[in-house]
């Protein structure tokens, strides 16, 4: 899955990042981010936990790619 992909957190399968569950359940494919690594235009680079192990994953700036 590509970035804002649907995606299922017992069995991601994310190409380029984790599978993020928001607050509202949604899921969705994230993509690998850092200072040096930036996201596209309409994404911001978030630190989530995911499976318990912190990591840096681009999220939509409305935190939903569903609208």
């Amino acid at each position: 899955g590509n970035l804002c992909d649907f995606c299922n957190p017992l069995k991601p399968e994310c190409t380029s990042g984790k599978c993020v569950v928001t607050n509202s359940n949604e899921t969705f494919c994230g993509q690998a981010c850092s200072s040096s690594n930036s996201c596209p235009q309409g994404y911001m680079c978030m630190s989530l936990k995911v499976k318990g192990a912190t990591t840096m994953q681009c999220v939509p700036t409305d935190y939903s790619c569903f609208n």
